[in-house]
């Protein structure tokens, strides 16, 4: 996967390399991270409309952006903001909320000033890697 992919597809999740990762990272929590997301995916196909009642929003883009970062992969703000599956003004407000507690940054596309790629802080790794390896 190249650095500058802007999307997350959860059915190609499973073509991640294992030595593509960080050093201090497990494969065990990308994998973990990997399977809640496609599982939430399923819930919310299954449930359709009624899935709504299971809202956790911010955990999928949390979600979304640990496993970008395991498979050094780039996500555009809006791909992020789409990650919880609800309508994209929602996620564009869970992500300024996740950006003002210090879990993700806003990195301006070197190549298109108009895209901007959302990744997870130092802080935001940090409590993603200590949920997935309870």
């Amino acid at each position: 996967m190249n650095k500058q992919s802007v999307g997350l597809d959860a059915n190609k999740l499973d073509k991640f390399e294992a030595d593509r990762g960080p050093e201090d990272l497990k494969l065990d929590d990308f994998l973990v991270a990997k399977e809640i997301y496609r599982l939430r995916r399923v819930r919310a196909r299954k449930f359709g409309e009624d899935a709504y009642i299971f809202g956790d929003p911010a955990w999928d883009i949390l979600l979304s952006l640990y496993i970008a970062h395991c498979s050094d992969t780039k996500i555009s703000r809006s791909t992020a903001a789409m990650a919880g599956e609800n309508p994209e003004a929602t996620g564009f407000r869970i992500l300024k909320d996740l950006e003002k507690r210090g879990f993700v940054q806003n990195q301006n596309d070197t190549f298109d000033k108009r895209r901007i790629f959302v990744t997870l802080t130092e802080r935001g790794r940090s409590l993603m890697k200590a949920c997935l390896q309870s």
